[in-house]
């Protein structure tokens, strides 16, 4: 699959294909950067004991992590936990920490955990239907989040403070660096 909007980090098997093709495809059809990451990237420390799961990232929907197991499994509710560890760590070694607050409070509102059964039954059409973020406060909390965990760290003290209320600063808060040649700004902008 060719396809510049599309990262994929997690290892491909029969039975994930389907399912990893049908991301992709979401992606390519609806012009959406979209990472399915099992860790951090570039942080070579964070391995996880569990490797039958992943985190599924999109611009202005929440985090998902898939389990791609069929079976329920203690180790991928600890997966998730450390991820979230993990996510810790990075908003607080890149000072992201005061603009989007500590896990505890963030992961209630910004995380789900989804089986691979889950999203087989509604599809991957209605699961990022059902995860879209309508408030621009937490849209901007999870991009900033998606920034730390693919490594397209920016100096949060220039993109963060409160959300802009006239038209210029809010243009200037939408350019953000999603885009999977990482050789053009993308511009977000919806008219409300």
């Amino acid at each position: 699959m060719d396809n510049s909007l599309f990262f994929c980090d997690f290892t491909i098997s029969d039975d994930t294909n389907s399912l990893i093709e049908k991301i992709g495809k979401y992606s390519e059809e609806h012009s959406k950067q979209v990472y399915l990451l099992k860790a951090p990237l570039g942080e070579a420390a964070n391995r996880y004991d569990y490797d039958k799961a992943a985190v599924l990232l999109v611009p202005k929907h929440k985090l998902c992590f898939i389990n791609f197991s069929r079976e329920e499994k203690d180790e991928f509710e600890e997966y998730c936990e450390d991820f979230i560890d993990d996510i810790g760590y990075l908003s607080d070694k890149y000072d992201y920490r005061p603009e989007i607050g500590r896990p505890r409070v963030w992961k209630k509102q910004l995380i789900v955990r989804k089986s691979i059964s889950d999203i087989e039954e509604v599809g991957i059409e209605e699961l990022l239907s059902d995860i879209e973020i309508k408030r621009p406060e937490e849209a901007r909390s999870v991009d900033y989040l998606i920034s730390l965990l693919i490594g397209s760290i920016n100096d949060i003290h220039r993109i963060g403070g409160e959300f802009p209320d006239n038209i210029l600063d809010q243009v200037k808060k939408k350019i953000i660096l999603f885009d999977g040649d990482q050789s053009r700004f993308i511009l977000r902008w919806r008219q409300k």
